[in-house]
């Protein structure tokens, strides 16, 4: 091989790795400004999936409340935590959460009972709700509470839940 054939040879070769090199660099800059210039996933990603389910999937009138109400479910509730909540309205009362070591411990017959509990204690708090709203008397901040969650059909939203 001449010598200025290797010479040139080399030269190719060093400038195909130099623009390697810069091809490289380009793409690995590109996507760190994209990854820096982006908003954290967590405080945009429920209105992004929003915006992008109602391109592909146009939701009817009047699903609004229960579409919102199945996104935060499953966004913002672990697998350890238990939700009270009334079927018809989807409002939420009170999330029971067995994540701590205490509640770990718990059998599954514990935790039904317990579900048990909770789940009578708020049809108690509407069933009084509705006594006390007949009979105009005064309703405790908790009741209150319960009251501004729904509906003005409190014994109907006792049996729902």
């Amino acid at each position: 091989m001449p010598y200025y054939f290797k010479n040139y040879f080399l030269l190719y070769f060093q400038g195909f790795i130099n623009y390697k090199k810069t091809y490289l660099f380009l793409i690995f800059s590109f996507f760190f400004l994209a990854f820096i210039i982006s908003p954290p996933l967590e405080e945009s990603s429920a209105s992004y999936l929003r915006k992008a389910d109602s391109k592909y999937f146009p939701m009817p009138k009047g699903f609004e409340k229960r579409v919102q109400f199945w996104i935060d479910v499953y966004s913002k509730y672990s697998t350890d935590q238990v939700i009270i909540h009334d079927l018809n309205t989807f409002v939420i009362y009170d999330v029971i959460d067995f994540s701590s070591d205490i509640q770990k411990d718990l059998t599954t017959r514990q935790k039904r009972n317990k579900l048990r509990e909770f789940r009578s204690k708020y049809a108690n708090i509407l069933r009084k709700i509705h006594v006390k709203t007949t009979t105009h008397k005064a309703l405790t901040s908790e009741e209150k509470r319960i009251a501004d969650l729904g509906g003005k059909d409190y014994l109907k939203r006792s049996r729902a839940i």
